[in-house]
């Protein structure tokens, strides 16, 4: 991939919060940025996710939106009692209400924004054969079997703080039947996405040690398109200068 290091990149006066990276990989050599959105987080709302597309169009000739929205029925059945197709379209909604929210800072990137959403991956000709692949490495890889479990476990501490009398130790094994067929699912669709649009995810989130896992070279039988799988860690800082900034564009 061409290497842009020598490119000079626009100052962030113009942005609510300056964007910093905090990866190890260099964006610098990508010519395409994947914005992966959790549907549902503050760090994908208002100024800050708008900042980070300010950001993504002023360092990258293309700019990629992810939203992952109906990956997400697997938790609200788990904790709204739904059934699996009600919790698909509850979803898919709030999919389609992120996008109404913030479309203005998508369409930053050009009038017809390139935009994915998770059916497409879920629906994807390689989705059912990536999916086989992982569980296999699930059933025969102790080291992919202790990430996947690791993020689990994670995931079942914070939802027990945040929701105790759902997360309760009588749906433990529920719970990892529904969290095991989630994580499955998201790093199949994952690959297929990675696959099909070569580039650098920017996300303002962590990594799990299973994401770690899966970029590396330590698992052999991984899908195809984890060899696209970069990604670096960027965090937001409250631009002090931003709003003085808008009073000289406006005087």
């Amino acid at each position: 991939m061409p290497l842009n290091s020598k490119r000079q990149y626009p100052g962030q006066a113009h942005q609510a919060y300056k964007v910093q990276v905090i990866g190890d990989t260099d964006w610098r050599e990508f010519n395409t940025c994947r914005l992966e959105i959790s549907v549902g987080a503050l760090y994908h709302e208002g100024d800050k996710f708008k900042s980070s597309v300010q950001w993504a169009i002023g360092r990258f000739d293309r700019v990629v939106f992810h939203v992952v929205d109906t990956l997400q029925r697997h938790n609200i059945a788990f904790e709204q009692g739904l059934s699996i197709g009600e919790a698909y379209r509850q979803a898919k909604s709030k999919g389609d209400q992120w996008l109404h929210r913030n479309i203005e800072a998508i369409n930053l990137v050009s009038n017809r924004p390139e935009i994915h959403r998770w059916d497409e991956w879920k629906n994807h000709p390689d989705f059912a054969e990536n999916r086989k692949q992982l569980m296999v490495l699930y059933q025969t890889n102790a080291k992919f079997m202790q990430a996947i479990h690791d993020k689990m476990n994670g995931f079942w501490e914070r939802k027990r703080e945040l929701l105790p009398d759902i997360y309760t130790n009588d749906r433990k094994e529920e719970f990892e039947k529904n969290t095991l067929n989630y994580c499955l699912e998201e790093l199949a669709g994952a690959s297929c996405f990675y696959r099909e649009v070569e580039g650098i995810t920017a996300y303002p989130g962590s990594f799990e040690s299973v994401w770690d896992l899966v970029a590396s070279e330590e698992v052999e039988g991984l899908p195809e398109g984890f060899k696209n799988a970069q990604w670096t860690r960027i965090k937001f800082n409250r631009n002090k200068n931003y709003k003085q900034a808008l009073i000289s564009l406006k005087a």
